[in-house]
């Protein structure tokens, strides 16, 4: 079997909708995956603790509306740690909806679902995230009877709008599906009654281009059918382009977005809940106040034993950090003149809770060696500047706090040596 057989080419799709086909919906929503698809990733080394879960989920809070929180048939404790921490969530008065997920076609998925939901008294803030690889070629792969599996889907589905959940039917690997085969199991989801239709970049093998094909395809060969279903996406980070492609997603009037904390998920993990945040409020899909975005992911970081990687954008400790002379002068003038920062960056380091500085390195400058010391508390003198830009330059690194310090004491000193 060709490669084109197994993977869908959407960025070659032709014929498609050259425009959008939706505007950009006013109350675009993120739906974290963190406890659920991002606990299912390879990245944790220590088990997570219903009360750190719980601490998760009011932590991330301010940031996103919709939590899924668990696979409950995957074993007991999670139907049971599901349970607490919707409840959790309902007493201190969080105010976000929950999702569970499970496997459309698989009623022992279902099952706890709707144990879970008639446990909370039918809480209507519950939705059933139920997928399926619908693809011809996953059925031949894996020797399933497509017709069967679907129409078990339809039963589900039937089923959980019967007993009162919200139902999200995710279309596993949506992305590498060809659009005949994708039309054919949303179309019967939708007639069964799903609220929302999700695509899946399961593989993570989409790239901008594609990603708008295949939602203005959606939009337009399904969504116009089922004006009142909403809309999701949710990317995977393989190619690197999971924050772009949820971002496409925005512009072309998907109503909710999927993102994890910490680059958490399977292989390199789903859309980064802070780069997400951080792109949707930039670029002007999302309202949010971002000040605790910084601490926020400090906290979860202690939290699950994850570092943040320096280099993270708007959260790692190089966001805002320069050791470049031409852009320290920059920075230094913004001391001055309001927005200046917004020079070399994107947003201003206040708008996550961050603050800018610089580095003393080997391509910095006077700027560099005046801003530090002032971070410092230190005072500025010429001499210790020559002393610190050559050092850094011979050393041909960035130079530590430390270093910094023993410079200082070290040319404080030296009037005394001198005198002896």
């Amino acid at each position: 079997m060709t490669k084109e057989a197994i993977v869908y080419n959407w960025s070659g799709h032709k014929n498609g909708p050259t425009e959008p086909v939706r505007f950009p919906v006013r109350t675009l929503k993120i739906d974290d995956e963190t406890l659920r698809d991002g606990l299912q990733g390879s990245q944790l080394e220590k088990p997570i603790t219903i009360n750190e879960k719980q601490i998760y989920i009011e932590l991330a809070s301010p940031f996103v509306d919709h939590f899924d929180v668990a696979y409950p048939n995957s074993h007991e404790s999670q139907a049971r740690q599901a349970l607490c921490l919707i409840k959790h969530a309902i007493e201190s008065n969080l105010q976000k909806t929950f999702s569970l997920a499970g496997r459309a076609a698989v009623w022992d998925d279902i099952k706890p679902m709707v144990d879970i939901f008639e446990q909370l008294g039918s809480y209507p803030q519950l939705r059933a995230d139920i997928f399926l690889d619908g693809s011809i070629h996953r059925s031949e792969f894996e020797g399933w009877d497509r017709k069967s599996m679907m129409d078990q889907m339809v039963q589900n589905i039937r089923t959980l709008k019967q007993q009162g959940l919200q139902v999200m039917f995710v279309a596993e690997r949506a992305t590498a599906t060809p659009p005949n085969e994708l039309e054919e199991v949303f179309v019967r989801a939708a007639d069964s009654g799903a609220d929302t239709l999700c695509i899946a970049d399961t593989q993570g093998s989409m790239d901008p281009i594609g990603m708008t094909k295949i939602l203005r395809w959606a939009l337009d060969n399904v969504g116009k059918r089922y004006p009142d279903i909403e809309w999701d996406a949710h990317c995977h980070n393989h190619l690197g382009m999971a924050v772009a492609n949820s971002l496409i997603a925005a512009h072309e009037g998907f109503n909710e977005v999927h993102g994890a904390s910490l680059w958490l998920g399977e292989g390199p993990g789903n859309a980064d809940n802070s780069n997400l945040l951080l792109a949707l409020v930039a670029r002007g899909y999302l309202n949010r106040d971002l000040t605790g975005l910084k601490r926020f992911y400090e906290d979860v970081s202690k939290l699950l034993g994850i570092e943040i990687p320096v280099s993270a954008p708007g959260v790692g400790k190089s966001a805002f950090r320069t050791s470049s002379g031409i852009h320290a002068r920059a920075l230094e003038k913004g001391e001055q003149a309001e927005r200046a920062a917004l020079i070399y960056w994107p947003i201003q380091p206040e708008t996550v809770g961050a603050l800018a500085g610089a580095e003393i390195g080997p391509m910095s400058s006077p700027s560099n060696v005046r801003l530090k010391l002032k971070e410092l508390g230190e005072p500025y003198s010429e001499k210790l500047t020559s002393a610190l830009l050559n050092l850094a330059k011979e050393k041909g690194v960035k130079l530590t706090n430390e270093t910094i310090m023993d410079v200082i004491i070290g040319i404080r000193t030296q009037p005394h040596r001198d005198a002896k």
